[in-house]
């Protein structure tokens, strides 16, 4: 069963990884083939590859695919089970949080300092704002996937 944000985050992170692809193939054509320089296309696949990472963290949560101790958590009996997957989610939602928290605090600070990328000229904010959001998705999916391990 797939939701609306399950789609919107694969398809973000396919169309933007292709947009990186696209900018960095481009990049290493006009450097090594015409011999020039597009001063944005580096800081762009940048930024976009930040992007990509944080969303992707979030997705991997929802497929389970975080790497995981599973060898404890099988030879522990239902109970202990239990506990230890309980207290490995209030890790997760707690490192979630601090992301979320730091990265809203990092992007205030770059939105008061105004300042803005070397080559792009886009506000310094706008990169940093992958923590927060990324945060936030991993946040929600670690909520889904407690509630669906312990409550099911």
């Amino acid at each position: 069963m797939y939701t609306l944000l399950d789609r919107v985050e694969k398809w973000l992170i396919i169309m933007l990884t292709l947009i990186m692809i696209f900018l960095v193939s481009l990049q290493v054509l006009n450097r090594f083939i015409f011999h020039l320089s597009i001063s944005w296309t580096e800081e762009a696949a940048r930024y976009i590859f930040v992007w990509v990472v944080f969303i992707s963290a979030s997705y991997a949560v929802h497929q389970n695919a975080h790497i995981g101790v599973q060898i404890i958590v099988n030879r522990l009996n239902k109970k202990w089970k239990k506990l230890f997957i309980f207290i490995m989610y209030i890790s997760c939602l707690s490192f979630s949080l601090f992301v979320i928290v730091g990265g809203i605090r990092i992007v205030l600070m770059q939105k008061a300092m105004a300042q803005l990328s070397p080559a792009m000229g886009i506000p310094m904010y706008f990169p940093y704002l992958a923590l927060p959001c990324g945060g936030a998705l991993m946040f929600f999916r670690f909520v889904q996937q407690c509630k669906k391990q312990l409550f099911h």
